[in-house]
Order: C-alpha cells, then structure tokens, then sequence
C-alpha cells in the first residue's frame, strides 16, 4: 500500500508540474501577444474588418514672385469599384462607360480583376459625371475625393514647371524637383466591414485627415516671362529655326526672372503635339517616333541641353587676359584673316575682308578669333582653364531643377596648341546655356558668379515659410575694377560692333554674339546667340538668346539673336520703371524715329476725320465718295512714323488692295519710298543698315495703306 501511495503521489506531482508548465506557457504566450505582439496583431485585425480608402491632400500650388498662380489643384473625384460588392459586373460597366465615354470592354475587363479588392475606373471626373453616378447608386461603386492639377496659362513657363501624373506625383520640372514638398501626405477613411467586404451595419467610419502640401514660390516675374515667350514664339517662326532658348536673370542675386524654349507643350495635356505645323506627317509616325518627338518638347534645353557657344565664350577669354594682366585696352593685334597654328590654319569668320590692324578693344568689338587666339597664347592653358573653371563651365550650377548637364570641357592635358587656340574663340568647347548666362551674369555682377536659382520660398497654408533661397551660392571670379573694364569693352560692342543690332535707345546695352557651326559633314547648321546686360553702368538684368539652326540664309547672332534681345531689353526695362537717358545724338534719332498713335476716326463725317488724322502728324487718303468714314488703314491705337498715310473709306471697296513689294537688301530711305509709292507704310525695326526681313512678305495681298513692318541690320559687322 505505501508503495501504491508514492506512485500515485509521484503521479499527481507529475501532472501538476504538467498543469504549472503549461499555465506558465499560457500565460507568457498571451502576455507575448497581448503586450509585445498587441499592436501589431490589433492592426491585422482592423485591416481584416475594415475597408480603408485613401483621401487624397490637395497639392501645393506653385505662384511667380508676385504670387500669381502658375499652377494649382482644383477639387476632382476617382471613381473607384470594390470588387466584391459589384453584383451584375455588365450592367455596371455598361452604365459608367455610358457616363464616362470610356470604352466598355475596358471597365468590364477591370472589373474582372482577379487578385485585388479595389480597382480605379476614372480619375480626376468633373461634378457633374460624378452627380450622374451617384443617381445610379451602383452597388460596389464609389466616388472618393482628389484632386486635379491644372495650369492656368496652358503652355506658359512649361519645361519649368513640368506636369504630375496620374496619381498626383511630379513627374518633370519643379512638380518632380519639389515633389516632397508639394505633394503632402495623404489621409484616409476606415469603415467596419464584414466577411465579405460589405459595410457592415452601425459600422463606425475612421477618418484620418491628409496634410495638403506646401505653395512654392518662384524667382519667375510672370509679365518678364510673358515677354520672352513672345520673342521666343516669333524668332521661331520668323529664322524658321529648330529651336529657340530665352533666359532672363536678375544680375545681383542670380534669380531666374523668365526662362523659355521654344517649340514646347501644354503641361495640361503633355501628351498632346501643340506644334502640328512643323510635323505635319505626325499621325503617319510610328508610335515609338511620336513618343520621341514629344518628349523632346518636355526637355528644359536651357539646361538640358549642350552647344558650342562660340565668340559669346570669347568674354571668358577677355577675362583672363585682362585680369593677369596679358593684355589690356590699347594692346595692338593684326588679323591677316587667319592664324596659323602648328599645322592649321584657324581662321577669322571675316577670311575674305581682313580686319587688319586693331587694339584690344576693336579686337572685341569685331568679334577677331586671331586676337583672342593670341590672347589665348599668351595666357597659356594652365591660366586659361583657372578662369573657365572659376565661370563654373564643365560643372553643374547647381540651379533648383532635374536633369542639368555639366558640359563639356577637354581635360587640360588633352590640350595641345590648336585645341587651346579654338577654345580661346569658343570651339571645342561645349556648354549649357544657365552656365552661358551665368557667365554674362558675373561681368555684370562686379565680377561674382552667383548661383542661378528659380524657387524663392517655399510656405505652408497660413503663408508661414517653410523654406527659404536667399542665400545663393557666389565665388569672386574678376576683380571689380576689371570687371568694370571689361563691361565698357562689352558695351563698346553693342555702340559700334558687332552687336550693334542689340542697340537700344536711351539705354546702356552691353553684350557679345555669337555664331557656332554644328559638325554636320552633310548640311550646314548653326547655332546664332547674343548674351548681355543692362543698364551697362548699372546692370539690372542679363539675358541670353539662342537661335538652333535657324535658316541657313540668314544665321549670324548678330544679325538674328541680337535684335530679339534688344526687343526683349526694351520691354523688360520699361517695365521695372528704369528711365531711360538719352544722349544728344539719340535724341536727333528719335526725331528720325518719332512715332504718333492712330486716332480713331471711323465713323466721323470726312472733314472732321481728315483734321484729326493731320493734327495726329499723319497725312491722310480718302476713298469713295461719301459723307462718313466707314472704315480706315491702319486701325486706330497702333503707333506709326510722323508722316504716314491714313487711308479713310467712304464706302465699300474690296479691290482697295496692293501688291507687298520686296524691299529686302534696301536702305531704310529706299524702303520707304519703295513702300510709300505702293500706298503702304512701313514700321521700321533696326538703327541702320540693309532690310534683312519684312512683314507680311512680298507677294502678299493687303489693303492699301496697311503697315509692312521692316526689321534693319548691318551686315557687314555681323558675326
């Protein structure tokens, strides 16, 4: 019996050590559950019975330096299906395709999705396809909030701001470079729901707020930019050129003021070719080829894109030699046409009409390439690169937006004496146009490079900045003396060389052309720039203008990018209210020049219309034969040269035309008489020289007494 008794004794010790160890088990798994694993098991269980939507934040605008809005979010809904709510898949499909003009198989092929629980039919509706929806109250269908990202101003600043995808991320330009602070983090809604994803009754909703992103302010003046779209759009089509770059920069604290390329797109329908006319077998490509073309209208070529900037690099060259002291104003070259170099013959763009002999200044002004090779010479290529690596050429500037390219500059002990005479000139040598304009930008700075930038802060909702750019990266590259030498030779080129096409009355205008040959063994192509600055005493704003291979005819920067500058400066100047001082001599060239606006005289009796028009300045034709002016030519409010003709019609005459005649290669007096003797007249762009353009073109029917306008240009002195 005692032995039976330890047995069982042993027996119950043993099963209550069992029931201890496993209490123990018990409890310390529930306590791994409940306190180490709680959260994360509490999470799986909420997404088991819960459906969660996400709710879209409202994307940051982005506004010019005034805080007008050059691109925004508006209110936008995404219908989206809960697939296993759908109860008759065709019948849905046939209703939102009728709503939405989508194609039915499409919806009904997402609607069979195998794998997933939510699939989005539409994004980004309009109010009222998402009110018809509603009506129908599609079981498994619903609406959920987002919103739309819109560009007020179409194809205006494109390439800058680039464009967002489909699901509101930034895609190209500052919407990609800034997409962290402009996208804002999303919010969302959770509902109850049971075992077959359907809300579950007295279920509660879970809402979670999104953050809306943060309002980026830029450097960008919209009124600047505006014209330099203009001047862009017109030197395009008027040099029937393959593309055109316009930069504008503030000289003193390197803020982009207005940056364009031309031919471009509308950031609100990216995908779509604005510019039809120059592919007009665009529907015939391959897909593949119109995938290229139009991603090639996305690129930002004022930084994306490299050149050969030519004689506009000679200000480099200048630079340096002024500055160690191997030449200086009145140091005396000879041009002979060309130059010899080891064993080639480096030639001056003017071979057939030599310059002959020349100071340093002269040299500049004509643009000579054997003086800036012998300036080259003298500094050698160790004291030469110290200057192209201090303008920041061969680097990135560092400018607040995706896809610059650094250039290319030869490494210098690949650099033997020819390379070093044509990169004195500006050859063999290859650059972004932001590092051009940064380059024209510190002579006019006293001699500081300044980091170019486009973005001025970056704010929240309540206008609390968030961050700020006002401190821009800068490095002395000139003396300031010498940088002030340097900007009195430059403005020497714009009074009496070869960017006198750059003239502009009443203001100090300072630059440099420059015309680069493409390496085409086929077709000659050309690449006509001019950079500068203005007030040159005092310089506000630099610019540059680049022309990509414009036609063959007619290519010099001095003859083509030069006056579209000066078009460009008078705007812009005006604009910021800086008066502009004239000297004695231009004041008798305004008197040549002075102009009057058209008075509208339509619909007065003959008499007092014909009184109006010569009190205006103008003299005065009159067609037909009755009482009251029924219509004139030119219209009223356009400005016209004293003396002009007004032609005022008593009645209908619709044979009332001319002929344009070609007044091309003629001087402005000839032009003038030629025009005036065809009953037309004429506005004249340009200070001397031939005509090198007209419009509208010879050949063409107008009604007489209409304005051919005649842009002027010396081509002699041109390059």
């Amino acid at each position: 019996m005692k032995e039976a008794s330890i047995k069982i004794k042993k027996r119950i010790i043993f099963m209550m050590a069992i029931f201890f160890l496993s209490f123990v088990l018990l409890v310390g798994r529930l306590s791994y559950l409940q306190l180490i694993k709680g959260e994360e098991l509490k999470k799986k269980a909420f997404s088991q019975w819960t459906r969660e939507r996400l709710v879209a934040p409202k994307r940051g605008s982005i506004v010019d330096r005034n805080g007008k809005i050059l691109a925004m979010s508006i209110t936008a809904e995404t219908v989206v299906a809960s697939l296993s709510q759908v109860k008759d898949k065709e019948y849905t499909a046939r209703v939102l395709s009728g709503i939405l003009g989508m194609d039915y198989e499409k919806i009904l092929k997402k609607l069979n999705t195998k794998g997933v629980s939510d699939v989005y039919i539409a994004r980004n509706i309009d109010k009222d396809k998402a009110n018809k929806i509603r009506k129908y109250d599609l079981p498994g269908v619903y609406l959920t909030g987002g919103a739309k990202r819109v560009y007020p101003n179409g194809n205006f600043l494109a390439q800058v701001l680039g464009f967002t995808g489909v699901d509101d991320q930034g895609l190209a330009g500052l919407e990609l470079y800034y997409d962290k602070y402009l996208r804002g983090k999303p919010g969302s809604i959770a509902a109850q729901t049971d075992a077959s994803g359907r809300a579950a009754p007295f279920s509660e909703e879970f809402f979670k707020k999104p953050a809306d992103g943060y309002d980026v302010m830029l450097t960008i003046d919209e009124t600047i930019q505006h014209f330099a779209e203009k001047y862009a759009q017109k030197a395009l089509y008027d040099n029937k050129a393959k593309s055109v770059t316009i930069i504008v920069e503030k000289v003193k604290t390197g803020e982009i003021l207005a940056m364009t390329s031309k031919p471009d797109f509308d950031p609100n329908r990216p995908f779509d070719l604005l510019y039809k006319d120059r592919f007009p077998d665009f529907d015939k490509l391959p897909q593949s080829e119109k995938v290229k073309i139009i991603q090639s209208m996305w690129r930002n070529r004022a930084l994306n894109d490299v050149y050969e900037p030519g004689s506009t690099f000679k200000i480099v060259t200048a630079a340096a030699g002024l500055e160690e002291g191997v030449v200086n104003e009145n140091s005396r070259f000879y041009c002979r046409g060309y130059v010899k170099v080891a064993n080639a013959i480096l030639r001056c763009w003017r071979y057939y009409n030599p310059h002959g002999a020349e100071n340093f200044v002269e040299g500049v002004q004509n643009s000579c390439n054997p003086v800036f090779i012998e300036v080259g010479q003298r500094l050698g290529k160790e004291k030469l690169y110290k200057y192209i690596n201090l303008f920041g050429f061969g680097q990135k500037t560092g400018i607040d937006l995706p896809g610059e390219a650094k250039g290319i500059v030869q490494p210098i002990d690949k650099v033997g004496p020819v390379e070093l005479a044509t990169i004195s000139f500006g050859q063999g040598i290859s650059a972004t146009p932001i590092q051009v304009i940064s380059m024209i930008n510190t002579v006019a700075n006293d001699g500081v490079w300044v980091q170019p930038h486009i973005v001025k802060a970056i704010y929240d909702k309540d206008k609390k900045v968030i961050k700020s750019f006002g401190n821009p990266e800068k490095r002395r590259v000139m003396n300031p003396e010498i940088a002030k030498r340097l900007r009195s030779i430059l403005q020497s080129v714009v009074t009496n060389g070869t960017g006198h096409n750059a003239y502009l009355l009443g203001y100090r205008v300072a630059g440099k052309t420059g015309t680069s040959q493409k390496y085409d063994k086929t077709v000659k192509r050309y690449i006509a720039s001019f950079g500068g600055f203005a007030p040159a005493d005092n310089p506000e704003v630099s610019v540059l203008v680049i022309i990509d291979e414009p036609d063959p005819s007619l290519y010099y920067g001095g003859l083509i990018a030069a006056p579209v500058a000066r078009d460009l400066l008078n705007d812009i100047l005006r604009y910021l209210e800086i008066q502009p001082q004239y000297t004695a001599e231009e004041l008798k060239k305004i008197e040549f020049y002075k102009e009057y606006i058209i008075p509208n005289v339509t619909g007065m009796d003959i008499e007092s219309a014909k009184k109006a028009v010569l009190d205006s300045k103008f003299n005065v034709k009159v067609v037909g034969n009755g009482k009251n002016v029924i219509d004139q030519i030119p219209k009223a409010g356009f400005m016209l040269k004293e003396g002009s003709t007004i032609v005022l019609f008593t009645v209908q005459n619709n044979e009332s035309e001319v002929v344009v005649p070609n007044v091309v290669g003629l001087s402005m007096q000839d032009a003038q008489k030629v025009l005036t003797s065809n009953m037309l007249n004429i506005k004249i762009k340009g200070i001397k020289g031939k005509a090198i353009r007209q419009d509208p073109q010879p050949g063409t029917k107008v009604p007489i007494g209409s304005i051919v306008e005649v842009e002027f240009a010396d081509k002699e002195n041109a390059e």
